[in-house]
C-alpha cells in the first residue's frame, strides 16, 4: 500500500508516525539529528519492513504539492491530509496560491482543504482519504466550515489527539488488508519493475531474460523481426496491465483476458525441436533435481497460461474471479514471460500474500501425493480418451475432457464452474511432472495405481519443493484453496 501523508509537521511528527503506522511497519520512529524530517521518516518507514511492500511519501505544504506534481490517482492508495499546512518550510521556495486565493491570509491554514477538493474533483475516492484537523474540539468548527462551502465533510475526519491517531491507525490497517487495493498496487509495481528491466537490458541479455519467445516456433517465421516487434508489444502490454485497475473497484474478468492474450500464438510449453530431440532452450540440461525443478516450473507456467487463454477465448472460465485468483494468474504470467531466478521473489509477489487470507500452508510430500492421485483419478474417471491403457498428463487429460467437439458429456457452463480448481490442480501436476529417465530423477518417482489398466509412473516428487523458493511459495498460497 502506498501512503501519501500531507502534513507540515515538526519534531513531534515522529511520535504521531509511530502511532498511526503501528502494524503497518514494525518499530518506532526516531528523530535523526541533522536529517531532513521528511526524508528521515520516509527512509525509516521503508527500513521497518522485511520486504518494503508499503511505501510512504510526505508532502509538507501546498508549495510541495504543486512542485512535485504527484500522480496521486495511480501512485497512491490512501491519503492522509492535515487541514493546516501553515508551518514554514526552509527547504522549498513558497509557491503562491491560485489567483483567487492570493489575498486570503488564511490560505495556508486551510490548504489541506483546498488539496482535498482537488483530489475529489480529479476522481480520488473520499473513502480512501483521512482528514486531520487541529484537535477533537476543532471538529465542530471544521464541519461548519464544510457546510458553509456547501459540500459534505470528508468521510474520515479525525482530530489530532491520541484517540484520533488510534482511529486513523485502525483505518490504515483495514486499508492495508483490502484485497482490491493490494491487487492493484502489486500489479502496478510488478509491471513497472519489468518495464524498467526491459529498458536497461542489452539485446543479448534481453534474449536470455525473455522466456516467452521459447514457446514460439521460430523456424516458421522471421524470428529476429518477430522479436523486435514482440519487445515493443510487450512494453505496451505491461502498460495496459499497469493501468487496468483504477483506485475504485473494477471487475477482473476482462483483465484476465488481457493478461492471457499473448499466449494465443504460443505453443503448449517450450518449443520442442523434433529433429534434434531436445527443447529449444538449451539452458535447461535437466541433469539435476534443481534444474529439473526450474524447468518444470517455467514450462508449466507457460502451459497454464496457454490453458487460461483458451478457457477465456471459448467462454469456459468462471466469471466469479476473486482477487487472490487474479494475483495467482498475474504472478504465474510474469514468471512465464520472464526468465527469473526461482530462488528469489519480488516485493510485489510478497505483497500478494496478504490477499490469501488464513494460514498459509506448504503441503507435505504425502499431501502432494494425495492431491495428485485424487485429482487425476477424479478427472480420469470422467473422461477416458478412447484407450483405457493410455496415460495422459493431467493438462493433456484436461484438454481432452474440455474438448466439446469430442466429449459430449462436458458443457461450457459445467467446465467454467470448475475451471479455477482445474487450473490450481494443474499447477501441482505440472510442477511434479515426470519428463526424464535420468537416474537422479528416477529415485523420486511417485507411482499410483487406481484402475486395472493405469498404473504407470508419470509424476516425480522433487525435494527442491521443500526449500524456500518461488514455486513452493506459490504452492503455499493456493494449496488451501484446492478442493
Amino acid at each position: 500500500m502506498n501512503i501519501l501523508w500531507i502534513e507540515d509537521g515538526n519534531l513531534e511528527i515522529t511520535n504521531v508516525a509511530s502511532t498511526i503506522f503501528k502494524g503497518i511497519v514494525n518499530g518506532d520512529f526516531v528523530v535523526e539529528e541533522g536529517r531532513n524530517i521528511k526524508e528521515s521518516l520516509q527512509d525509516q518507514f521503508a527500513k521497518m519492513q522485511e520486504y518494503p511492500v508499503h511505501k510512504l511519501h510526505i508532502c509538507r505544504n501546498y508549495s510541495e504539492w504543486i512542485y512535485e506534481k504527484l500522480d496521486f490517482l495511480k501512485d497512491y492508495d490512501v491519503i492522509l491530509i492535515d487541514k493546516d499546512l501553515s508551518l514554514p518550510q526552509r527547504t522549498i521556495a513558497r509557491k503562491e496560491p491560485p489567483q483567487e486565493y492570493q489575498n486570503d491570509q488564511n490560505f495556508d491554514k486551510n490548504a489541506g482543504l483546498f488539496i482535498y477538493n482537488q483530489l475529489i474533483r480529479n476522481g480520488f475516492p473520499d473513502a480512501n482519504i483521512a482528514f486531520l484537523t487541529a484537535n477533537d474540539a476543532d471538529l465542530n468548527d471544521f464541519k461548519k466550515q464544510c457546510q458553509s462551502a456547501y459540500f459534505d465533510e470528508p468521510h474520515i475526519t479525525k482530530g489530532k489527539s491520541s484517540t484520533g491517531y488510534s482511529e486513523i491507525n485502525q483505518w490504515l490497517l483495514q486499508k492495508a488488508d483490502d484485497p482490491y487495493l493490494t491487487l492493484r498496487r502489486g500489479i502496478i509495481d510488478g509491471c513497472r519493475l519489468y518495464k524498467k528491466e526491459i529498458e536497461i537490458l542489452t539485446q543479448k541479455d534481453l534474449e536470455y531474460f525473455l522466456l516467452f519467445p521459447k514457446t514460439i516456433n521460430k523456424y516458421d517465421i522471421d524470428y529476429q523481426l518477430w522479436l523486435e516487434s514482440y519487445v515493443e508489444d510487450l512494453f505496451l502490454y505491461l502498460e495496459l496491465l499497469e493501468n487496468y485497475y483504477p483506485i475504485t473497484y473494477k471487475v477482473s474478468y476482462s483483465f484476465i483476458a488481457e493478461l492471457a492474450s499473448p499466449w494465443e500464438n504460443a505453443l503448449n510449453g517450450f518449443f520442442w525441436e523434433n529433429g534434434k530431440c531436445k527443447y529449444e532452450n538449451s539452458n535447461y540440461q535437466r541433469n539435476s533435481l534443481q534444474s529439473f525443478y526450474d524447468f518444470n516450473f517455467k514450462d508449466n507456467a507457460n502451459k497454464i497460461m496457454k490453458l487460461l487463454r483458451n478457457c477465456v477465448a471459448h467462454n469456459m472460465l468462471s466469471k466469479e474471479i476473486e482477487e487472490k485468483t487474479v494475483a495467482f494468474f498475474f504472478m504465474l504470467a510474469m514468471r512465464a514471460l520472464f526468465n527469473l531466478d526461482i530462488e528469489k521473489y519480488h516485493n510485489y509477489e510478497y505483497m500478494f500474500q496478504t490477499i490469501f487470507k488464513g494460514i498459509l500452508q506448504k503441503p507435505s510430500k504425502e499431501q502432494i501425493s494425495s492431491l495428485l492421485t485424487s485429482s487425476y483419478q477424479e478427472l480420469f474417471s470422467r473422461w477416458q480418451a478412447g484407450k483405457e491403457d493410455d496415460v495422459y498428463k493431467y493438462l493433456d487429460l484436461l484438454k481432452e475432457y474440455g474438448n466439446l467437439r469430442i466429449n459430449k458429456n462436458t458443457s461450457r457452463v459445467n467446465f467454467a464452474k470448475e475451471s479455477i480448481q482445474f487450473i490450481y490442480k494443474s499447477y501441482f501436476h505440472g510442477l511434479f511432472e515426470y519428463k526424464t529417465n535420468d537416474l537422479v530423477i528416477q529415485k523420486n518417482k511417485l507411482s499410483f495405481n487406481f484402475t486395472k489398466t493405469v498404473s504407470k509412473t508419470i509424476l516425480t516428487y522433487n525435494p527442491e519443493f521443500e526449500k524456500d523458493n518461488f514455486p513452493s511459495y506459490l504452492a503455499k498460497l493456493i494449496y488451501p484453496l484446492v478442493k
